[in-house]
């Protein structure tokens, strides 16, 4: 499973688009760049490491930039631009980039072959490069420059910021950072030798994305030395370099990229898949399965380079993520640590950045969670674990039908009401400067699907454990009937987005009442639902979160933040929506051909694969060039809903 680019693919990129790569070292940490080595978003960088798995991710090392003297003549492999818009063109020896499982920039240039691997030490706080270097005709020197910082990811520093005490032993460095004493960067190279750079600071590196969202702050970063490491005519070298915060590991570069690389493989041998599509993404989940610290369980990172765990995201990637593939044991991990946070009958909708206790404003996490531990039960048949949560969701249905916190509870109807005022407990959950930019409080239909499933879910757990089940079944009867009668819309032949107070906005969350185990809709009625959602909705890669025929539809994404959020939820496409829709469709018209026609959509994403985040998928895209992704560089549901409706709906055995 490779992801290869030649001469003529680079040659051939969008300077404005150039895809990107991550690799993550299971502690919320990663290590990330372009396929050019240049930097266009601040979040990349070779060491970024979670100071508070998984969060304070703080940047270390930016990347390494890599000169070849031959016979007097200095090729410069460094590739990015500064603010005045000089462009560095380094690129331009660049041969081949390679991602699989691990990354690989291949150079040449007057003959000599440079070839740099890269993997993060997985369980974090290292990375290693890996070095070949082979000289034909001439000797040569090859210089490597690591360019240092101290930063949180998303941030910048001036160059008067970075002051470091340095010392240099041979090939080994150690930098003690004032403004982080705390630390230390460690750099080891197995052969040649450490000098002093002229210039020790790259001032002005300017983030092109970055500026392109509103954001045109340059960077700086110290580079106080260089490995020289001098290379004979017709002879092959190698060097490996390890950079690490605190500790050098104990394991060689070598070792530590074979170990990664080893790693992914056995994920992906472990799940099974024979269908190379679903291969790969299974290879993709893993970028989101992190350590958290304050539990000491595994948990799901919404999505890289800048969010941390949300529950809402959590569950719905859930399957995809664990169950699909495999993952059993972290699967067991993610429910257990979700159930600790239960508080009146909510699971966390956040855990904050800076790792303070979690924010509780979600109607729909604690809905997925029962959804998510029925799965687990179904593809485990672990009872005893699931026993033993079962007084969570006991008192998940007693809050909701009770009345919970945010406005959350049953109405005499049977039907979940939810969010008040600024509250914005959807997943559409956008609020700026006090302006809730899609109130959707009332009765939202996603909502209501899922308390819907959510009872139908307990009253079979109740049978199973040997508990009474007629306060769930007598219930459920009633939300099926009060949802037919107050969410069907005749003027559109679909479902109305929000009820008590209506609103009739087409939009992707009507699918969820299609899709989910338990359906709310007659046969005839779900066609509907489907056929306005494909007419609508359906984009390239994903569904678009208003329809394209609402006058407020809005085309692009783009912009400063405050412009981008008004769009969000308005017209933008999101790829996680690719899952409802694919179950929908084959509910709605369950034939070969259907299968055959969702097989097709589902292996479009395939070019996306090679673009944007080179192997993921992004969180959303543009609403009317559903081509162009935006967001964060590849999303936790966005990967696991495509590779759960792939594989649920046996799209990878036909």
């Amino acid at each position: 499973m490779r992801y290869d680019y030649d001469r003529f693919d680079l040659a051939a990129l969008d300077r404005a688009h150039l895809p990107e790569w991550y690799l993550a070292d299971g502690m919320g940490g990663y290590a990330a760049g372009s396929i050019t080595n240049g930097l266009f978003r601040k979040h990349q960088g070779y060491l970024v490491a979670a100071l508070n798995p998984p969060t304070d991710r703080t940047m270390f090392l930016a990347k390494t930039v890599e000169q070849l003297s031959v016979g007097g003549r200095l090729h410069d492999f460094s590739a990015g631009k500064k603010s005045t818009g000089d462009e560095r063109e380094g690129d331009r020896y660049l041969t081949r980039f390679t991602e699989d499982e691990v990354v690989r920039y291949v150079y040449e240039a007057d003959g000599v072959e440079i070839e740099k691997t890269i993997a993060p030490r997985y369980g974090g706080g290292a990375v290693a490069l890996l070095y070949r270097i082979a000289a034909k005709d001439h000797d040569c020197l090859v210089r490597i420059t690591p360019q240092f910082t101290t930063r949180n990811h998303g941030d910048v520093r001036k160059a008067s910021e970075l002051t470091f005490d340095l010392f240099v032993e041979g090939a080994t460095l150690s930098l003690l950072p004032k403004a982080m004493p705390e630390h230390r960067i460690l750099v080891s190279a197995t052969s040649g030798a450490f000098v002093r750079c002229d210039e020790p600071y790259d001032e002005d590196v300017f983030f092109a994305f970055d500026a392109s969202t509103g954001d045109d702050r340059t960077d700086a970063f110290y580079q106080p030395c260089r490995l020289e490491l001098p290379v004979a005519a017709g002879s092959a070298t190698v060097c490996e370099m390890i950079a690490a915060i605190d500790e050098l590991p104990s394991e060689s570069a070598a070792t530590i990229i074979a170990s990664y690389r080893e790693r992914i493989q056995g994920i992906v041998a472990h799940a099974g898949m024979t269908d190379d599509f679903a291969a790969r993404l299974v290879r993709a989940g893993d970028l989101f399965i992190a350590y958290r610290r304050s539990t000491g369980r595994k948990t799901v990172l919404a999505g890289l380079p800048w969010f941390a765990d949300w529950g809402r995201d959590t569950m719905i990637a859930f399957e995809g993520l664990t169950l699909t593939t495999k993952r059993y044991p972290d699967a067991k991990d993610i429910l257990a640590s979700f159930a600790q946070y239960e508080r009146n009958g909510l699971i966390p909708n956040m855990f904050p950045d800076a790792g303070q206790e979690p924010y509780y404003n979600t109607a729909d996490a604690s809905l997925w969670y029962v959804h998510a531990v029925m799965r687990y039960l179904e593809y485990t048949g672990d009872e005893p674990f699931v026993r033993s949560l079962y007084p969570t969701l006991e008192r998940i249905i007693a809050a909701y039908c009770g009345g919970t916190s945010f406005s959350i509870g049953m109405d005499s109807d049977g039907l979940m009401r939810a969010g008040s005022g600024l509250d914005q407990v959807t997943w559409m959950d956008v609020r700026i400067d006090g302006i809730v930019v899609t109130p959707r409080h009332g009765k939202p239909v996603e909502i209501n699907a899922l308390w819907y499933n959510a009872l139908c879910v307990m009253g079979s757990l109740a049978r199973r454990f040997g508990h009474p089940s007629s306060q769930y079944d007598v219930l459920a009867k009633q939300v099926r009937l009060s949802f037919n009668r107050r969410f069907w819309n005749e003027a559109t032949q679909c479902l109305f987005d929000v009820v008590d107070a209506d609103d009739p906005s087409v939009r992707p969350n009507m699918l969820f009442a299609c899709s989910l185990p338990y359906g709310l809709l007659s046969d005839a009625r779900l066609r509907k639902v489907v056929k306005k959602a494909t007419d609508a909705l359906l984009d390239v890669y994903g569904l678009r979160s208003l329809s394209k025929d609402d006058p407020r539809f809005v085309p692009e994404y783009s912009g400063p933040l405050r412009k981008r959020d008004f769009s969000y939820h308005m017209g933008t496409t999101w790829g996680f929506l690719i899952g409802t829709y694919v179950d929908s469709y084959l509910k709605a018209y369950p034939s070969m051909s259907a299968r055959l026609r969702m097989k097709e959509l589902c292996h479009s994403f395939e070019t996306h694969l090679r673009e944007g985040c080179v192997g993921g998928v992004a969180e959303i895209f543009d609403g009317l060039d559903g081509r162009v992704s935006r967001g964060c560089s590849s999303q936790a549901w966005s990967v696991a809903e495509l590779l759960r409706t792939y594989v649920k709906n046996g799209l990878d055995r036909i």
